[in-house]
């Protein structure tokens, strides 16, 4: 057994699991959503259509990230399975490694399917994709990624309650960092923002990863930027994937 067939079978779980029925739900919602804002809102229906595809796109994948992140593990833990899998000629890391490309394979077919309905609803109300939207729908998938990747890391060394609150402690203020750099009082409190200005080195600075607020609006885009924001996502993800299967190894499942 090696890391494609751990990562096939996590898939497999995933695709037989009710977690599949957030798309057809989501994408409804969607529809339903663009068509009620719509008679709010005049002259830029299209743009109602993007910004809430890419908002429900959004929360799909961070719910998988959370659902699964959380379970995926220490269900194998709690049932036992662990053990048989680790006895076979597989690393723990590898198992490790396998357990999450499984999920992302998920989060990949689920951004797929949604983002195609989106862009449906989209043509439907006279827009369309461009690179912007694209380029947007990939961060998503990469954020979710990298949240995917610290909440497992975090169900290594704590409890279920402890994992989701940390987890969602860490996605808003992922997010929440780049607006409190700019408060004003923080200039009487220059160690304060400077240690803010270090977060990113130490936990996960998701908001480098958000141009969703860019989407629609093809002059403003911040392209300059498209560039710095893969090469932080790739290291700091594959830093915390190095953590995780150093955990993996020492961790007792006993």
């Amino acid at each position: 057994m090696n890391l494609w067939n751990v990562a096939q079978f996590t898939f497999r779980d995933l695709i037989r699991s009710k977690i599949m029925w957030n798309i057809p739900v989501l994408g409804l919602l969607v529809a339903i959503i663009t068509f009620v804002s719509q008679e709010f809102t005049y002259g830029a229906p299209e743009r109602v259509a993007t910004n809430m595809g890419l908002a429900v796109l959004t929360l799909s994948v961070y719910g998988i990230a959370f659902f699964a992140g959380v379970t995926l593990i220490r269900s194998e833990a709690e049932s036992r399975t662990i053990y048989l899998i680790i006895s076979r000629p597989v690393s723990r890391a590898t198992f490790f490694l396998g357990k999450v490309s499984g999920v992302c394979l998920f989060l990949t077919l689920n951004i797929i399917i949604l983002a195609s309905i989106s862009t449906l609803i989209m043509w439907l109300n006279g827009g369309w994709l461009n690179s912007q939207i694209i380029v947007t729908m990939l961060f998503i998938l990469l954020e979710a990624v990298m949240l995917l990747v610290a909440i497992v890391v975090l169900s290594l060394v704590s409890n279920m309650a402890l994992t989701l609150m940390f987890g969602f402690i860490l996605l808003v203020a992922g997010h929440a960092v780049a607006v409190t750099q700019n408060i004003l009082w923080l200039e009487r409190y220059p160690i304060v923002k400077t240690a803010l200005g270090f977060y990113h080195w130490v936990f996960p600075a998701f908001f480098k990863l958000n141009f969703k607020e860019y989407a629609v609006y093809s002059n403003n885009f911040p392209w300059q930027n498209v560039g710095t924001a893969a090469g932080y996502w790739f290291f700091y993800t594959v830093a915390l994937l190095l953590l995780g299967c150093g955990i993996m190894n020492d961790k007792d499942f006993d």
